[in-house]
């Protein structure tokens, strides 16, 4: 047994807070049950996000609605209500925990074992469990668990979860990185590891660019990100966030977290990420802004009638989808040893512009010359190298790789006001 969450378990059953040592017997097999206490719940739980869940169990005699009461017709309509379900998803073990004490007891586990019939051997020998029974009966909750802990191992989104246990550490409800981040990352694996299951899996930049929205978001409530960072109707620049977290110049160039001498080149003082962690997030930054750009008018997906082009895009796909692990674990254990967002806050400093600045706070052109940086994609899919735009159509298949600036000219598109410069002559370096 172990005390480590692995599985979570939907448990429907009205009168739960009476079972509080059931809760503790399942986390000592490692599954977290979540209980609600009527079908109707029960039912938005599972549409929403089916994939979080290992398995379901089942009152035999519960409530419909919340302002019901107990029905003993109650897993008939459940059952019924699931099949439903598993048909537009995809099914998942449940079983029933009873007292057993219902005057149609008996009819309501012949019915269980007969939809269940074709399940057996993959959810186990046993469907149907009684409360209140010692641990080494074959019908008692501790048996049901142990039996749960066994079939979650072998399922495939369970075998991901597992895997990846570091990353979903950070992930879910009331964890550090919330919203849809877990039910995402869970997919996005899924289908790394078992593209079988996952045939019309439709990969682009979106899932990539929601799940580092809610880690910046994340951020921004733990202290670790300034609230200039958020643009109108409260949308997050991902760029700019990247850049403030790693240290480097941003459009709000007045707010710098630490020390404020890393603020020009992002090596030289205290920073959130660094800068193998900073330009892993900028790759991914500009994937997703690609694929979002063009998602809806021409969409990809894994299969086989474009072989070429299929596997070419899973690699970087893929490719990004393990570098956010990695960048996932990253950030929770660097809020693990910064937990407290106040001391967080009072790390941000607000750095006054440099006597060598132009009157306008931007850096001059003699600065600019000679310098080097990354080639980076905004928002709005344009290109540049810090205070400086340069052509997308011919340096677009150069995103991420380090280049130097030998000329520039002042750009006069007023309404471009994150980059004043043009690059007249960029030379690429690696």
């Amino acid at each position: 047994m172990s005390n480590e969450i692995l599985y979570k378990v939907l448990w429907v059953e009205d009168e739960y807070e009476k079972f509080g040592p059931v809760i503790s017997d399942a986390e000592d097999y490692g599954i977290e049950l979540v209980p609600v206490s009527n079908w109707q719940d029960a039912e938005v739980e599972l549409n929403r996000d089916l994939d979080s869940f290992s398995a379901i169990i089942l009152d035999a005699m519960c409530k419909l609605k919340p302002d019901d009461s107990p029905e003993e017709i109650f897993t008939f309509k459940a059952v019924t209500a699931l099949s439903a379900i598993f048909e537009r998803k995809h099914p998942i073990p449940w079983y029933i925990l009873s007292a057993g004490t219902m005057a149609n007891f008996n009819n309501v586990v012949l019915y269980v074992h007969s939809n269940q019939n074709m399940r057996l051997e993959e959810w186990g020998p046993e469907m149907v469990f009684m409360k209140d029974l010692p641990d080494d009966n074959p019908q008692s909750s501790d048996s049901l668990f142990r039996q749960i802990q066994k079939v979650a191992a072998q399922q495939h989104i369970n075998f991901v979860i597992s895997r990846h246990r570091g990353v979903f550490a950070y992930l879910g409800t009331d964890k550090l990185i919330g919203g849809e981040a877990r039910s995402i990352m869970a997919q996005m694996l899924g289908a790394f590891y078992f593209p079988q299951d996952y045939h019309d899996f439709k990969y682009d930049g979106n899932p990539l660019r929601k799940v580092v929205e809610y880690m910046f978001r994340s951020a921004y409530k733990h202290g670790l990100l300034p609230k200039d960072c958020f643009e109108r109707c409260d949308q997050i620049n991902l760029l700019d966030s990247c850049r403030y977290m790693s240290g480097l110049t941003t459009k709000h160039s007045n707010w710098h977290f630490g020390n404020p001498g890393s603020l020009k080149d992002g090596r030289g003082g205290d920073t959130i990420f660094p800068e193998h962690i900073a330009n892993s997030l900028r790759y991914i930054i500009s994937f997703s802004n690609t694929s979002s750009h063009t998602n809806e008018e021409n969409p990809y997906t894994i299969d086989d009638e474009d072989i070429i082009l299929s596997e070419n895009e899973k690699e970087l796909f893929f490719g990004h989808v393990m570098h956010l692990c990695h960048i996932i674990k990253f950030y929770g254990n660097y809020v693990e040893a910064h937990p407290d967002a106040e001391a967080n806050k009072r790390m941000m400093k607000i750095v006054v512009a440099n006597d060598d600045s132009t009157a306008e706070g931007k850096t001059s052109i003699d600065q600019i010359i000679g310098m080097e940086g990354i080639i980076e994609q905004d928002d709005r899919g344009q290109l540049h190298i810090g205070e400086v735009r340069i052509l997308k159509d011919r340096f677009s298949e150069h995103i991420g790789k380090r280049a130097k600036i030998e000329k520039v000219s002042e750009n006069s598109n007023k309404s471009d006001v994150d980059c004043p410069y043009w690059g007249a002559r960029i030379k690429i370096i690696d």
